[in-house]
């Protein structure tokens, strides 16, 4: 229920990638809202959105993804960043949550400057979202039982009270340190004439994006980023950022960012770019085997020395043995000589003849009949397989 013009303003508009929302999630949302205004073709709700900004505002709060709790990505990064923020000094330090959600992420933030020793008189922290029901419900400050699910210790003890409706309510110096504010982060006038921030957590949004809005919001982070803050983003979207804007500054495991300021090399988060290698024509002495951590690997043989080295020797069947006296070899001779049978009287008679029909080589495991006697045979008779005597 979707088409190549309600695509590409949702792209534009908002800059999310349709294709990283879920096929499903896209076409649901377009479904819904279709039916709340009672629209009946795709082409008709593209022309609404083009007319009327209230149902972006609607469209992106069914659209953008409110998953977000209490200290995610663990206790040790906004333990990292508290303590940054102490170590700035005594001038008040400007901090940025975009996107805020439902606002767990910037008083996660406030909730460890706390148990640093900050006061919310040291630092301002701003939080900007793109859906305006998001930000009510951030600034109500009450949250269900899902939005505490880092295991960690549990925040709730110390800053938290129940309520009837079984939500938990959050201290009212945390809510008061953070200032909500609406915002879009692809559109060109983002946070216009603001003072630079010292911080920005941008956790979990490149992830959505198309690559346009991605540079887009980059380009915004560079002009509000002050020329030594840090910004902090995701480990799924260090790979997503331009490497030409920011330097990788930090422990790695908390994706930390700089400006390049204009630096010539830019390092990314996995290390400088390799320099691209001639390609070499592939033949078979400069193949490399496909094992790494091997280092280089030494020269091939040539592939005809390697057959000839290896190959077997072809089978021949074995030549039975003569019995010994039996059949004599002439002297100097290299092949073995016909057998000569005697006939009765002394005569000589060559076997293998074509009135025998029988071979002069005895067949395997068989004895040669023996010889006749000598005295003549008057008898006449022809036998089967033998000449006439």
């Amino acid at each position: 229920m979707t088409t190549p013009r309600l695509d590409a303003l949702v792209r534009d508009r908002l800059g999310l990638d349709p294709e990283s929302l879920g096929e499903s999630a896209f076409r649901g949302a377009v479904r819904h809202r279709m039916t709340a205004r009672r629209v009946t073709t795709p082409e008709a709700y593209a022309g609404l959105l083009a007319t009327d900004p209230a149902e972006w505002a609607a469209l992106a709060a069914e659209l953008v993804v409110p998953e977000t709790w209490f200290f995610r990505g663990g206790r040790p990064l906004f333990d990292h960043l508290a303590g940054w923020v102490a170590a700035r000094g005594s001038r008040p330090v400007r901090i940025l949550s975009l996107p805020c959600s439902t606002g767990e992420e910037p008083f996660s933030l406030a909730l460890a400057l706390r148990e640093r020793g900050v006061s919310p008189a040291g630092y301002q922290l701003d939080a900007v979202d793109l859906a305006a029901g998001h930000l009510a419900r951030a600034a109500a400050g009450r949250f269900a039982a899902s939005s505490f699910r880092e295991p960690d210790p549990d925040p709730r003890p110390r800053h938290f009270r129940p309520t009837d409706d079984g939500r938990w309510e959050l201290d009212a110096e945390i809510r008061g340190a953070v200032r909500f504010r609406p915002g879009n982060a692809v559109e060109p006038g983002l946070l216009a004439g603001e003072s630079p921030y010292d911080l920005i957590v941008c956790r979990n949004l490149f992830i959505y994006l198309t690559p346009e809005a991605r540079e887009r919001v980059a380009a915004h982070f560079e002009r509000l980023l002050a020329p030594d803050g840090l910004l902090c983003v995701s480990p799924t979207e260090a790979a997503r950022l331009p490497r030409a804007r920011f330097v990788a500054d930090g422990p790695p495991a908390f994706c930390l960012l700089r400006r390049a300021s204009g630096v010539g090399r830019v390092e990314a988060l996995r290390g400088p770019t390799p320099r691209p290698q001639p390609r070499r024509a592939s033949t078979y002495k400069n193949r490399r085997p496909a094992i790494l951590g091997r280092g280089p690997s030494p020269s091939l043989p040539d592939p005809a020395t390697v057959a000839n080295k290896y190959r077997e020797p072809p089978l021949r069947r074995p030549i039975p043995s003569p019995p010994p006296g039996r059949w004599p070899t002439p002297a100097g001779s290299t092949r073995r000589s016909r057998p000569t049978r005697t006939r009765p009287g002394g005569t000589p008679r060559p076997t293998g003849s074509a009135c025998s029909g029988r071979s002069s080589w005895p067949a395997a495991g068989r004895t040669r009949r023996p010889a006749r006697s000598a005295t003549p045979s008057t008898s006449t008779r022809t036998t089967r397989g033998r000449c006439r005597t």
